[in-house]
């Protein structure tokens, strides 16, 4: 991305940007579906086999998510995956991508501490009185006997969720990525941004606060259909796509607000070879 960025001031975004980004977002998806059918199965490998207590999930999630903003920027900008375009991007991007996983472990760790010791003196209050049935118990039951990588497959699935649809986390990433690390600054740029587009910023939040509880009754109603083990790594694969997703759609918003770019360009396999070969 060029240093201008439009400025680095976000623009309101123009009409029909639901639409807009999905369409888009499946075309990015159509160009390498191989790879991101790859990286929906690493993150959800990751999340089961990784322990992830305290805020510990940003460090798996910040650099997955920055490493599917450069599949994504690779794919809009050229139209084909290369490994070798792929690696030079990851490489350049690598230091400041660090920085910024570690700023916002730092900031999660803490919140995650003061929001675990509140909830904990809630569901001590509450333990005598909480319900047993209904979605609650079915998810229970489902989750009982599974073996302990399905579990954290699923839950560390869903604290993957509420990250990947954050609406600060498009913008943060798209700056951070191609413009170098300045985490405060962009934390800025991105509250203003989401205030100039409070449509967008509102859908997104929505959708990392609702987004759980569609996935936890999915769970129940598959584990009727094929099993609880089988229904839990279902829906850690239909969660980690989702996330992938939203983070296709938070780079489209991020593109367009910084860059004022509002279509993908077309490119062919032929342009990422003469790019690998070093050639025009």
């Amino acid at each position: 991305m060029s240093s201008g960025a439009g400025g680095l001031t976000p623009q309101k975004v123009e009409p029909g940007w639901l639409r807009r980004w999905t369409v888009q977002s499946a075309d990015i998806w159509r160009r390498a579906p191989w790879i991101w059918a790859l990286l929906i199965s690493a993150a959800t490998a990751l999340n089961a086999l990784i322990p992830q207590p305290l805020g510990a999930n940003v460090l798996i999630d910040v650099p997955l998510m920055g490493g599917a903003f450069l599949l994504i920027r690779l794919l809009d900008h050229h139209g084909a995956f290369s490994w070798a375009l792929f690696w030079s991007m990851a490489r350049d991007a690598g230091k400041d991508l660090w920085q910024l996983t570690r700023v916002a472990f730092l900031w999660i760790f803490f919140i995650t501490i003061l929001v675990s010791l509140v909830a904990l003196t809630a569901q001590s209050a509450m333990h005598a009185v909480a319900p047993s049935g209904g979605l609650t118990g079915q998810l229970h039951q489902a989750l009982r006997h599974a073996p302990a990588l399905l579990q954290n497959a699923f839950w560390q699935s869903l604290g993957m969720m509420g990250n990947a649809a954050g609406p600060f986390t498009g913008p943060i990433l798209f700056l951070t990525l191609y413009l170098g690390a300045n985490t405060v600054y962009y934390l800025h740029l991105a509250y203003l941004g989401c205030l100039k587009n409070l449509p967008v910023a509102a859908t997104f939040m929505a959708l990392a606060i609702s987004s759980p509880v569609p996935a936890k009754i999915l769970t129940v109603l598959l584990a009727e259909l094929v099993g609880n083990n089988a229904a839990l790594l279902l829906t850690a694969l239909v969660v980690s796509t989702f996330c992938l997703w939203m983070v296709t759609m938070g780079y489209l918003w991020s593109r367009e607000m910084f860059e004022g770019t509002r279509e993908n360009q077309p490119a062919t396999a032929k342009t990422v070879l003469r790019h690998a070969m070093g050639g025009a």
